[in-house]
């Protein structure tokens, strides 16, 4: 006998989910319908931790997420759910988004009879083909979590992924990752430990453990430890156990193929090269000095600012910033303590700019801030406190120095000041050069300068 599959109807208001039941009805497919949920535009798709069904037919305007935001929490708690999206617009980035995060098929409104029986039809026939092999639901199940690697910015979130999988699919709450260099282990993440008790158990695989291997089954006074290798970073191997019972070992054993090693080897490589990625990226916008962003940011955001300036006019103002004197420092203290006066200096700007403003070291002595979204008196009024707060503060005191600084600046506003990227940073720097020449340790601005 022919089992009827189950099918949900998500997200729609009242007349659209009538019709949908009745499109299923004439359909004339082995189709039953256990839930229709109607819209909520106000909050995020929620779904309970049983919803499993065999078809699910979704709005993409029937609640707050996106569209694929959607699809992957339905995958996650029910893998082998196809699922149908119906959207009024389906441009190319939603729908490239919404395949990879596991839809079925997209059907755009209003909805045509034929076109929603063809694609029911087609999901019906993938569903049954997954439901057939134990290894291909497996895979899929797995490709729901693993499969976007975008999604894995930290080790925490593959941790937390391959915790919250296992425990779908073995029924297992107990995970440690540890961390060996040599003979030193070092546990990095742990959910319900106290649950692994040998401890000597786990340092003695943890210790032994060739990569090559690909999965660890040992005896432990309650039950059988699973280890497993995860990868490496700077020469350190990352371990993963778990503690399993009697028919917890046999689930696994049966279910477990040499895909799921390889994908999740590959998560980890994957996080290790975007990670390595994002750390030169930093250091190629980042001063080496004093941590601050370099000309090569100070260029891009100007970009980005003068472009919101006239798109939604968004003034903002550029300040220019000199040491005054800055080489009798180094000639008299060597030129590494006028590299620790830089940093210190750099310190007390942060402390008095907004979080939203942005400091750059522009050379040598020279300082940069941007104060985005900022009309020129507020940005006047923070560089006026940048000007007291280094005068009254002690430099090199933990150098034994007590050194005491004054600075001169210069502000231009945009667009008020100048019209291009060039011309706002030359704009300031030739109002900060105004400064020291009218005696140091002041502002001055475009519109002090040109009135006179």
């Amino acid at each position: 006998m022919k089992r009827t599959q189950t099918i949900c109807i998500l997200g729609f208001d009242q007349t659209r989910s009538d019709e949908l039941v009745l499109d299923v009805y004439r359909s004339e497919l082995p189709l039953e319908i256990q839930l229709v949920k109607k819209q909520n535009r106000q909050s995020p798709l929620i779904l309970a931790s049983d919803f499993v069904y065999d078809l699910t037919i979704l709005n993409s305007d029937g609640f707050s997420d996106e569209a694929h935001e959607m699809i992957s929490k339905i995958k996650t708690i029910s893998p082998l759910t196809e699922i149908i999206l119906v959207t009024h617009k389906a441009d190319y980035a939603m729908a490239i988004n919404c395949f990879r995060a596991g839809v079925r098929d997209i059907i755009t409104s209003p909805i045509s009879f034929p076109e929603m029986k063809l694609s029911l039809k087609n999901s019906l026939l993938y569903h049954s083909l997954y439901k057939r092999s134990n290894t291909l639901t497996q895979v899929l199940s797995f490709l729901n979590l693993f499969g976007d690697l975008r999604q894995f910015t930290t080790r925490e979130n593959i941790y937390a992924s391959l915790q919250r999988y296992l425990k779908e699919t073995l029924g297992t709450k107990t995970l440690v990752v540890n961390r060996v260099l040599g003979r030193t282990l070092e546990t990095v993440w742990q959910m319900n430990a106290k649950d692994l008790t040998d401890d000597k158990v786990l340092e003695k695989v943890s210790l032994d453990y060739k990569h090559e291997t690909q999965f660890y089954m040992v005896p432990m006074e309650r039950g059988t430890l699973l280890s497993f290798f995860l990868g490496t970073s700077n020469g350190e191997m990352y371990l993963a156990h778990i503690p399993l019972d009697a028919d917890q070992v046999e689930k696994f054993e049966s279910n477990f193929s040499d895909y799921f090693f390889r994908v999740l080897r590959n998560v980890f490589e994957q996080n290790e090269i975007s990670t390595i990625n994002k750390l030169y990226a930093t250091l190629s916008v980042t001063d080496d000095v004093t941590g601050l962003y370099n000309q090569r940011k100070l260029s891009q955001d100007l970009d980005h600012f003068i472009n919101r300036c006239e798109r939604y006019k968004e003034e903002f103002s550029v300040v220019f910033i000199d040491i005054d004197h800055f080489k009798n420092v180094n000639d008299e203290f060597g030129h590494i303590i006028g590299s620790r006066l830089l940093i210190e200096v750099a310190n007390e700007i942060r402390k008095v700019v907004r979080d939203t403003d942005t400091v750059y070291r522009y050379g040598g002595d020279e300082f940069v801030v941007i104060f985005p979204n900022s009309p020129f008196a507020k940005s006047y009024e923070i560089a006026s406190r940048v000007l007291t707060k280094i005068k009254e503060t002690i430099f090199l005191a933990d150098e034994g120095k007590s050194h005491h600084l004054s600075v001169s600046m210069g502000v231009a506003h945009f667009p008020t000041d100048a019209k291009t990227k060039d011309d706002i940073i030359n704009m300031a720097d030739r109002m900060m050069y105004s400064a020291k020449k009218s005696g140091r340790g002041k502002i001055c601005t475009v519109s002090e300068i040109f009135d006179k």
